[in-house]
C-alpha cells in the first residue's frame, strides 16, 4: 500500500493489449506516514473490521463491495 517503496516492472505492449491502466491515490506525505507509523506502533489505532466469507460467495461478496455493504476488508477463504 501506499507510494512508499517498490516497483513494479511489466512490459508496456501489455497495456493496450490487456486493455490495462494504473490508477492510484496519493495521500499524504513521508512526514505523514512517519506520523501514522507511530501511531500504529503505539496501539492507538483501531484494526479494520475483517469478515471472512467462504471462496464461492467471491461474487456476492464483489457486488456487496460495489454496493457500498462492505466496511473494513472481506477475507475469501477455501
Amino acid at each position: 500500500m501506499g507510494l512508499f517503496g517498490g516497483q513494479l516492472k511489466i512490459p508496456t505492449v501489455y497495456f493496450p493489449i490487456r486493455a490495462m491502466a494504473v490508477i492510484g491515490s496519493y495521500v499524504g506525505n513521508l512526514n505523514e506516514l512517519s506520523e501514522l507509523l507511530e501511531l500504529a506502533k503505539s496501539g492507538k489505532l483501531s484494526l479494520a473490521p475483517v469478515t471472512r466469507r467462504p471462496l464461492q460467495d467471491a461474487n456476492d461478496a464483489l457486488m456487496d463491495l460495489k454496493d457500498g455493504k462492505v466496511i473494513g476488508r472481506v477475507v475469501l477463504t477455501p
